[in-house]
């Protein structure tokens, strides 16, 4: 990072990736109703794509395992 070069930084932002049930998951029961999909359309094809592999993906041991293996490989929205 060059404009922190006189500084120690720790990069301990976490990489996460939202899936399209994420809100919903989590929202009381009395609102639920009211949240509308995950839309990305602003966000490009890439996103929309990332997140159809990444909901793929959900529940299954291989898959995490080898997201896993390779912490430093591509984050987010990257990840294929």
């Amino acid at each position: 990072m060059p404009y922190a070069a006189s500084r120690t930084c720790f990069d301990a932002d976490s990489h996460l990736m939202e899936l399209s049930d994420w809100l919903v998951k989590f929202a009381d029961p009395g609102v639920r109703e009211k949240i509308r999909p995950l839309q990305l359309g602003g966000a490009g094809a890439l996103a929309a794509k990332a997140v159809a592999d990444a909901e793929a993906r959900r529940g299954d041991p291989v898959a995490a395992a080898a997201l896993e293996a390779d912490v430093m490989g591509p984050k987010g929205w990257l990840h294929e």
